[in-house]
């Protein structure tokens, strides 16, 4: 399967929750044969679709929650997660398992979809 990696730019908005963070570039790693989106980062204005088999950056600057969710058949999965500043980019919150999804790796703040169960 090719990977192909996209950059997108943040939407910023008057109302900023977290602060603006030059360094940080953090992905979303699709690994899997089904979509995922991811929804939050920009203040719940914009939805990114993430196709599989593809990496895209997450724009993260503006919310303290992020939504993600895969179209996976039969066993459909949205999540939403905390978001908190973490040295120069971000961290994602969560307690336990997230289900379908690794998160904060290979650094924080990355998303990465199980090809199996994880």
């Amino acid at each position: 399967m090719r990977t192909s990696h996209r950059s997108l730019p943040a939407v910023l908005l008057a109302a900023v929750c977290l602060p603006a963070q030059a360094n940080c570039v953090r992905h979303f790693n699709n690994r899997s044969s089904f979509t995922w989106s991811i929804a939050g980062y920009d203040g719940m204005v914009s939805k990114l679709l993430i196709p599989p088999g593809t990496t895209v950056e997450i724009p993260y600057g503006v919310a303290d929650k992020l939504t993600i969710s895969g179209n996976i058949p039969d066993r459909p999965f949205t999540k939403q997660f905390q978001v908190q500043a973490l040295g120069d980019c971000y961290e994602i919150l969560h307690h336990g398992n997230p289900g379908y999804i690794t998160l904060n790796k290979t650094q924080n703040g990355d998303v990465v979809t199980c090809t199996g169960d994880c």
